[in-house]
C-alpha cells in the first residue's frame, strides 16, 4: 500500500539475565595459557612457529649478527 505512512517499530529494552561478554566456567581456575587455548588450537599454534622459523631463517640470511632463539611448541 504506497499511500501508507512509514512507522518506527517499538524499541525494546536490552536486559540481559547475566552480565554481557564472554563467560568462564567457575568449576575451574583459569591461567592466561587456558584462555589461550580456547581460540588457538594445537595445530594453529605449529602453523606459526613453523611459519616463524621460516621467516627468521630468512632473516639470518641475509642478518647474521641477529641472535635467534629457536622457538618450540610445548
Amino acid at each position: 500500500m504506497p499511500d501508507e505512512p512509514d512507522t518506527e517499530p517499538e524499541r525494546r529494552r536490552f536486559s540481559p539475565q547475566r552480565e554481557p561478554g564472554f563467560q568462564l566456567p567457575t568449576n575451574q581456575s583459569w591461567g592466561p595459557i587456558d584462555i589461550f587455548k580456547l581460540f588457538f588450537s594445537e595445530e594453529s599454534v605449529k602453523t606459526i612457529v613453523n611459519n616463524t622459523e621460516q621467516y627468521a631463517a630468512v632473516v639470518k640470511a641475509k642478518r647474521p649478527y641477529i641472535r635467534w632463539h629457536p622457538l618450540t611448541v610445548n
